[in-house]
């Protein structure tokens, strides 16, 4: 009679009325506290770009806003450039920021609604979805072209399980859109679309091999239409299958391993690197702890194979941080989360209450763990402001041959500065630019491997912006008699030639 009273006195959150479920679901959108309110860095290079297509009326394959002129040159996210420059010549930079939270909303509302569909129970769908938006939104929310493609590859994997469980073909009509809005907004991300189709493809085929057991219950031959679909209007691009093919031509070489930081793998010793390998400890545990959940063979590629992703590099962890939220979603699609009442007088203020309180002390204790120094340079305050400023007031650039590290390239350029070299790394490869490897050299040269001199007189720079904490040139250009300086802030000096 005492266990019967007792759970007569719980309500199941999942049967609570729909505006008591909003309460909770205002809480998916609490990690958007800590999305930056300033321009990512590379939003310079990216408007500088936008702007250059809008007045032209042209996509570029040669570049014109480096001192190598000529060279040959993809602009991968140039439909992310005009979005950008055109809502930023309108309506200013906030209106960048206000985009970021759009597409925010956006992408909270396709990972709850997958993770709602795959396990039918809408406060783990919750829980869920806000777990993994707290672990990408402070790093990878900001002004680049990679928010559009979280959206589109969880629009992917809604159209995909949305067939797998429905059977229903329509959804995957939408799927050459998404192939060709992807190649347009950030090309170098376009063959992630087929490494979302593998898992389903897999999933397709009937088998049960020693425990590991497939659905088989939708047909193959509509996941490979569905992939084909996709390849054939990737070619709905300006460099065609160059385009395509750009991530192939663009990382996996040591020097932008070692310079970009978003291709860093996490580093459990950064405070960045606990705060994602105590994400998915918590991940694996759950796995172990709670016996009661199955698995489909498709969520479990999907963390194998993201899982190794998100350890590489820091750039692949969201998508790490998507599939857990799935896979948990489904593993715990039968657990239940109660509230009590006595009689007729609800303790929900009070449950409500406590539960805020315990995910808000999470939250914080995220913000405090990750550290201020954003993996994708989340600030868009270089220190060069004030430099560029003196320089643009006092002398003419255009006549100059500029020196700059790769970090404030773009924002010369969006000064209409010819840079010596940007944030475009890849760019600067000879398998991309058809030209010279000139990364190589300039990694080498910051390295110490070759020599700064020989560096500085290949190119003839006579005017260089010189970083005072991270520019190697920053020790040994105030002993060369060869140069003088003419700006110094603290955090950047310029130097000309002595002769000047």
């Amino acid at each position: 009679m005492k266990k019967e009273k007792k759970q007569q006195n719980r309500i199941d959150i999942n049967s609570l009325p729909k505006g008591v479920k909003l309460f909770y679901a205002l809480f998916m959108l609490l990690p958007a506290v800590s999305i930056p309110l300033t321009m990512n860095t590379d939003a310079y290079f990216m408007l500088n770009a936008g702007r250059y297509i809008c007045q032209t009326k042209t996509v570029p394959d040669t570049d014109f806003f480096t001192s190598h002129a000529g060279m040959h040159a993809i602009i991968q996210q140039w439909l992310t450039d005009v979005i950008y420059w055109l809502l930023y010549s309108k309506l200013g930079e906030y209106s960048l920021i206000a985009l970021v939270f759009i597409i925010y909303i956006a992408v909270v509302a396709v990972l709850f609604t997958i993770c709602k569909k795959v396990s039918g129970n809408f406060i783990i769908s919750v829980f869920c979805t806000s777990g993994a938006m707290l672990f990408i939104c402070k790093p990878f929310m900001v002004t680049r072209p990679l928010t559009f493609t979280f959206l589109i590859i969880l629009l992917e994997i809604l159209i995909l399980e949305t067939y797998a469980k429905e059977k229903k073909a329509t959804g995957l009509f939408f799927l050459p859109l998404l192939s060709v809005l992807l190649v347009n907004t950030q090309c170098s991300m376009w063959p992630m679309l087929f490494v979302v189709c593998l898992p389903y493809f897999i999933d397709s085929f009937k088998f049960n091999f020693k425990g590991i057991k497939s659905d088989g219950s939708y047909k193959t031959s509509a996941i490979i239409l569905g992939a084909l679909s996709m390849l054939v209007t990737g070619f709905i691009n300006p460099y065609g299958i160059e385009g395509m093919t750009y991530l192939f031509t663009s990382y996996g070489y040591d020097e932008i391993n070692s310079t970009v930081t978003e291709m860093f793998s996490p580093d459990i010793k950064t405070p960045d690197g606990k705060f994602y390998f105590a994400g998915i400890l918590l991940v694996v545990l759950i796995l172990i702890i709670y016996r009661k959940g199955r698995l489909p063979l498709r969520n479990v590629l999907f963390l194998l194979g993201f899982g190794y992703l998100g350890i590489s590099s820091l750039r692949s962890f969201p998508f790490l941080a998507f599939s857990s939220a799935i896979a948990l979603s489904v593993y715990l699609k039968d657990c239940r989360l109660y509230y009590k009442y006595t009689g007729t007088n609800p303790q929900f203020k009070k449950q409500c209450a406590a539960t805020l309180m315990v995910v808000v002390l999470i939250m914080g204790l995220g913000f405090t763990v990750s550290s201020d120094e954003s993996i994708t340079g989340n600030s868009s305050k270089f220190g060069c402001e004030d430099a560029v400023e003196y320089a643009l007031e006092n002398y003419d650039l255009n006549s100059r041959n500029i020196y700059n590290s790769a970090d404030i390239g773009g924002y010369l350029e969006f000064n209409k500065i010819k840079a010596h070299i940007d944030p475009r790394v890849e760019l600067f490869l000879k398998d991309n630019n058809h030209e010279k490897d000139y990364l190589l050299e300039y990694v080498g040269f910051q390295s110490g491997s070759i020599h700064y001199k020989d560096y500085l007189n290949t190119y003839g720079f006579d005017f260089l912006f010189v970083s005072e904490s991270e520019d190697i040139l920053s020790i040994y250009l105030p002993k060369d008699n060869d140069y003088k300086q003419i700006y110094s802030d603290g955090k950047y000096s310029i130097y000309t030639l002595a002769k000047d």
